[in-house]
């Protein structure tokens, strides 16, 4: 919940023992007088430290009430707040709830509050990215746009409540060089074969999310990359390439957390041989329900099928039967909801399963397996589907048969 400070722009922010440095202009009251006249009233003050971002000074100040403020030791700018006092729901909401205000409106009050906090709004061209709901709030991302299309790292990220308060505010400022503004050399349709071939896949089967991107001092292409080369192979990565010549700057695999991660609802089985760059997987059935309930994993029984286990019956009891066959200490909810702890589907799969990676807020679950399984796994989920598609034909083609349909 608490992924603190600026979230997504991947900086890091190193404390500065003491109250004063070099190069600083501001002193602490300063900064807490512009927290309090931003906020119109007095603000109690816990803590206070100077940080260092990307070779910038600000303040870090944190209240009584446990809410945290960023400020410019220099600007005396507050570029960040985040609110932690305001209570959220337990566990993340798949949809918002009735009452909250329509996206228009939330859209209109997240650019009032861009235009009132961040200096130059209304002279750059701010481009609002698609709006999203995270379970517990609404994501605006205002950034920079530059006339020949390429995005900067000039930005705001503003996060709204759904009745329209403002739960965070958090932007960045950079320089920009003459070299932002040039026509990049390198075209879309170039991009693309350069991006293709240095992915290094197997199959290059969908490019996308194609960007124009300033960072790091230089003009970037951007590119998504992915390559099933199977039903239900899950493998992909980013490529960024200089713009103006062409050469390669970064091929990074999707991850999260050192980890590549499912789409928000689904389970993910995974894992990466040595001396491949991407990751590749099955995704298996989404589920809208808790993945975690009372302590315990919930788990489909096409799960455990699809490490090559199968679930059985003794009494009221059920029995995993996986690399070793135990009786977990969980609960089957139907013939194919089980609920158990999480060291026990680990227990029944010590030789296939290295980790289980959960994400709650996203209700997505990533197993990672031992690679010498992986197209064992790969089959099975092939063979699952190919049965569920069969079955499906053969209803139709019952239906059709008696005259049902």
């Amino acid at each position: 919940m608490k992924a603190r400070w600026l979230v997504g722009l991947m900086v890091i922010a190193i404390v500065v023992n003491g109250q004063f440095a070099y190069g600083q202009r501001l002193s602490v009251e300063a900064a807490k007088n512009a927290v309090e006249q931003l906020e119109g009233k007095t603000v109690n003050f816990s803590r206070t430290n100077l940080v260092e971002v990307n070779g910038k000074k600000f303040y870090h100040l944190l209240t009584l009430a446990g809410d945290e403020y960023r400020v410019d030791a220099q600007t005396g700018e507050v570029v960040g707040v985040v609110y932690w006092s305001i209570p959220l729901p337990d566990t993340p909401q798949e949809r918002p709830p009735s009452d909250a205000l329509p996206l228009s409106k939330l859209r209109s009050v997240a650019q009032t509050i861009a235009e009132q906090r961040y200096p130059q709004f209304k002279t750059k061209k701010m481009l609002l990215h698609r709006p999203y709901w995270d379970g517990y709030t609404f994501w605006f991302q205002f950034q920079e746009q530059l006339a020949n299309g390429a995005l900067t790292g000039n930005l705001c990220l503003i996060r709204l409540l759904p009745d329209g308060r403002l739960y965070s505010y958090q932007s960045q400022k950079i320089a920009i060089e003459q070299e932002a503004y040039q026509t990049p050399k390198i075209s879309p349709q170039q991009a693309v074969e350069i991006a293709r071939k240095a992915a290094k896949l197997l199959e290059v089967t969908e490019i996308k999310s194609q960007r124009l991107v300033y960072r790091g001092g230089r003009l970037t292409w951007v590119l998504r990359v992915f390559g099933p080369s199977l039903k239900g192979y899950y493998s992909g990565c980013v490529v960024i390439l200089d713009a103006r010549s062409g050469s390669i700057v970064e091929v990074a695999p999707f991850r999260l957390i050192g980890y590549p991660m499912p789409p928000r609802g689904y389970t993910m089985v995974a894992s990466r041989p040595k001396g491949l760059l991407a990751w590749r997987g099955v995704l298996l059935k989404r589920e809208f329900g808790p993945i975690k309930h009372n302590n315990l994993l919930m788990i489909r029984a096409e799960i455990v099928k699809a490490l090559g286990g199968e679930v059985l019956r003794k009494g009221k009891q059920f029995i995993l039967k996986g690399d070793k066959t135990i009786m977990p200490k969980g609960y089957q909810r139907n013939p194919e909801i089980l609920y158990l702890p999480i060291k026990d589907l680990k227990t029944a799969f010590p030789h296939t399963i290295e980790e289980i990676q959960i994400d709650q807020r996203r209700n997505a679950m990533l197993i990672i397996v031992n690679p010498h399984e992986m197209e064992a796994i790969q089959r099975r989920v092939l063979l699952m589907k190919l049965k569920a598609e069969t079955e499906n034909l053969k209803r139709e083609f019952d239906l059709i048969s008696t005259g049902d349909r």
